[in-house]
Order: structure tokens, then sequence, then C-alpha cells
């Protein structure tokens, strides 16, 4: 049992993607995420995202927060919505009387 444990955790290892597989995010799209928080200098930026992070790592582990299916529920819709806004906008309004 103990060597059939082995051999399958040895196969997953051998499973697991490796660095070259793996995406890369370029430095435009980097600097573009930084550039949508607000603030003025790199400082800033990198507190407002590093305190989030952290209240949201207490709150789970807490148990102030539970994600249940009123989250995933709510999560839904609003990416849908947020999608069509903003791949509907230019050609709603471009067909529309503000066009």
């Amino acid at each position: 049992m103990s060597m059939r444990l082995t051999e399958s955790i040895a196969g997953a290892a051998r499973l697991q993607p490796s660095a070259s597989t793996l995406p890369k995010i370029s430095a435009v799209a980097a600097l573009s995420i930084l550039d949508a928080l607000p603030g003025d200098c790199l400082v800033s930026k990198t507190a407002i995202v590093s305190s989030v992070a952290g209240l949201s790592i207490a709150a789970i582990s807490n148990e102030r927060y539970v994600v249940n299916e009123e989250t995933v529920v709510a999560f839904c819709p609003l990416s849908v919505f947020t999608a069509i806004g903003k791949y509907l906008r230019l050609p709603i309004t471009a067909y529309g009387p503000y066009g």
C-alpha cells in the first residue's frame, strides 16, 4: 500500500506545470493594473493592495466573512454585467443617438 502511495505521489509531482509552460504577464499589463488604482505614487498603490489583501485574509480567517452560495450568486451576475458593459458600450453608443 505504501509503495502505491509513493508512486502516485511521485506521478502527481511529475504532472505539475513547469515555469516555462505558465503564461507570462507582460510589463504593460502589470502597469495597467497599477495605473487603475487610486494614488499618486507606487508606495501608496502598494499600500492599498496589501491592506485590502490583509483585511480580506483576516476577515476570512476569523470567520467574519464566510464565502458561501450567496457570494457566488452575487459574483456571477456582477461579472456578467461588467462584461456586457465593457464589450457592448462602444457598439451601443455608436448605434444610439449619442454616437
